[in-house]
Parts: C-alpha cells; sequence; structure tokens
C-alpha cells in the first residue's frame, strides 16, 4: 500500500514539475521576447540554489539537518520583497533581465563549486542530489502542492490567453491595444519565480528543458500558430516526457543506484537544442 501511494505521489510530481517546465519556459521567452530566455538564463534556478545552498550552511550551523525547510522559509521572507520591488510595472525590464541570469548563473556556480570544495575537505556531506533534480523523495505533499501550483498556472493560461496571442506579436504593437500589459508581466513573472524557485527546492535543478521545450513545441506548425496551443500543449506534453523519464529512471537502475532525471534531461536537452538548431533554425531565432 505505502510503495503504491510512493509510486502514485512520484507519478503526479514528475508529471507537475515537468509541466511546469515547459510552462514557465513558455513564459519566459514570450515575455522577454527572447528565443534563449528560460527561468535559468533568467536566473531563477540559480537564486533558488544559491538560497538552497544558504539555508544548508545556515542548518549546519545550527545543527538542523532539514536545510530544505530552512531554504524554504528564507525564500518565503525574501518572496515579498519582490512585490515591493514590482509594485510599480516597470516595461521592458524583463528584457535586461537575461544579463543578470547571465552573471547570477555563472556566481551561484562558483560559490556552489568553492561550498562543495571546502566541505569535501572538510568531511562534510554536501547536497550533491540538488545540482541534479530527482524525484526519489517524492511525497503526497509535495504532489498536491505542485498539483495546486500547475492549477494556479493553468488559471494564467486561461486568464492571460488573449492578451499573450496579442503581446507576442511585440511589445509596441500590444502597448496599442492592450491596457497596461506591464501588469500581465509583473503577474506571470511572479508567478514563475514562485513556482520555479518551490520546485527547486523540493526536486533539484532541471536544467534545459525550460529552454528547449518551447522550441521543439513551435517546430510544429499546430502550436507555431497559437501561443495558447503552444502554453496548454506544453503543460500536458511536458508533464507526460516527465514522467516517462522518471518512469524509466525508476526501473532501469545502474548497479542499484538510481539515475536523476535531472541528470539524464541535462545531457539530453542540449543535445535536442543543437539538432533543432541545426535543422530548423528559423524555430530558434525569435519567440514567434
Amino acid at each position: 500500500m505505502f510503495a503504491d501511494a510512493y509510486i502514485i505521489a512520484r507519478l503526479a510530481c514528475a508529471f507537475f514539475v515537468g509541466g511546469l517546465v515547459s510552462l514557465n519556459g513558455s513564459f519566459a521567452q514570450v515575455l522577454t521576447q527572447n528565443p534563449l530566455a528560460a527561468p535559468s538564463t533568467l536566473g531563477v534556478q540559480a537564486f533558488a540554489l544559491l538560497l538552497y545552498l544558504l539555508g544548508f550552511v545556515l542548518g549546519r550551523f545550527f545543527e538542523y539537518d532539514n536545510y530544505q525547510v530552512i531554504a524554504i522559509g528564507i525564500f518565503h521572507l525574501i518572496f515579498p520583497l519582490f512585490f515591493v520591488f514590482y509594485r510599480v510595472p516597470k516595461p521592458d525590464i524583463l528584457k535586461k533581465l537575461i544579463l543578470f541570469g547571465i552573471c547570477l548563473n555563472l556566481f551561484v556556480s562558483s560559490v556552489y563549486s568553492l561550498v562543495q570544495f571546502i566541505l569535501l575537505n572538510l568531511g562534510i556531506q554536501f547536497p550533491n542530489e540538488l545540482w541534479f533534480g530527482s524525484f526519489r523523495f517524492a511525497l503526497t505533499n509535495y504532489a498536491l502542492f505542485m498539483g495546486l501550483c500547475f492549477i494556479a498556472s493553468l488559471f494564467a493560461i486561461f486568464e492571460y490567453g488573449k492578451k499573450l496571442r496579442i503581446f507576442v506579436l511585440g511589445r509596441g504593437f500590444a502597448e496599442s491595444y492592450l491596457r497596461r500589459p506591464e501588469v500581465m508581466e509583473r503577474n506571470l513573472f511572479l508567478l514563475m519565480v514562485y513556482i520555479v524557485c518551490m520546485s527547486t527546492f523540493l526536486f533539484g535543478y532541471f536544467s534545459f528543458l525550460g529552454l528547449i521545450f518551447p522550441h521543439l513545441l513551435r517546430s510544429f506548425e499546430f502550436f507555431r500558430k497559437d501561443i495558447f496551443r503552444e502554453l496548454l500543449g506544453g503543460a500536458l506534453l511536458g508533464g507526460l516526457v516527465f514522467m516517462i523519464i522518471d518512469g524509466a529512471c525508476y526501473h532501469f537502475l545502474i548497479n542499484g543506484a538510481e539515475l536523476p532525471i535531472g541528470m539524464v534531461t541535462a545531457v539530453l536537452g542540449p543535445l535536442a537544442f543543437l539538432v533543432l538548431l541545426l535543422l530548423r533554425r528559423e524555430t530558434i531565432k525569435s519567440v514567434y
């Protein structure tokens, strides 16, 4: 009975997180009008990783082992500051965010390596599982929470779907037909930050798929014709892809050890992007 509950929770987590990874990738690219934008390239996942490292260090200092809880607590203390900073929507700020994200990614990677080196030399076990996402520790509560995030994202699709159809034609065009499109930008960006950070805290780092999956969808005429189809289809197909890959990782062990799904996507993702770049370069040059 316990095994069945674990499998259901794990499949649910894989589906919800996979769908949200694809969905947030599409949100990032449409809002920034940048085909290389994603939660990873915008620095959102790096920000979550930095908070996780801070939670780990504080947990070791105060002799509290559940550093995941510390990281989530710090994030919920900081997250209201995003609302304060973004209280007055700032046009075009998201277009500039990718430069900040690249710098943050480089900084966090360096800090991660430095902390890992210091702790390993001190004989302290380091949470390497964070770098490659995995659903090995999926719980029913995690599945319920990610399900709520998934529903919230679907609500955002239906709420802003018509506006996004206009927004993809260009910000200048959207400003002529939409009233304060920057409000939509702010709401979708804050939703993306919250969901990506929480999924990183719970399951680890999933790289590249948020960047690549929207481009894979746009290689098909059906999805390229309508941003609404891309968002909804990506949420469903991304979840199914994650379920299949995670199921393979769960059943096909390597010398008794499970290969993290984040490691698989980190290998397959860049290869898929390279193939898409070589075969269908026009889908990479622009968002729409």
